[in-house]
């Protein structure tokens, strides 16, 4: 449907309106590559710079449930990612045992470069 079918036709107004020629030459080319006439370019380019409060809301919603949908995928791929996550204990002991490993088969250890102190208690 056009934009100026879906009017009412007496909500329609007519009034003069002065353009720059170059202006109006600009508007011309660009109503005939949408195949419109020149007032329903007009208007169409209007409508997209100054949108209805109805249409503002719609597209508010729609952001809005695009958002919700993308939340809800990453807590999905938050969830799958923890199941793989290790806890600070498994890492501890990965690490001992890679240490004690490493201890029986003779490895050389460069000289650490930190100290770990026993908690006094």
């Amino acid at each position: 449907m056009s934009i100026l079918t879906s009017m009412k036709e007496d909500s329609l107004v007519q009034f003069k309106l002065m353009l720059p020629a170059a202006l109006k030459a600009r508007v011309e080319t660009a109503a005939k590559e949408n195949r419109r006439s020149l007032s329903q370019e007009i208007v169409g380019t209007l409508e997209e710079k100054y949108p209805s409060r109805d249409t503002m809301i719609a597209e508010i919603e729609a952001k809005l449930k695009d958002l919700r949908q993308m939340e809800a995928e990453g807590r999905m791929q938050f969830r799958d990612a923890e199941g793989n996550l290790l806890s600070t204990d498994e890492v501890v002991q990965a690490l001992f045992n890679g240490l004690a490993s490493a201890k029986d088969a003779n490895v050389p250890f460069p000289k650490p470069w930190f100290t770990i102190e026993k908690p006094s208690r």
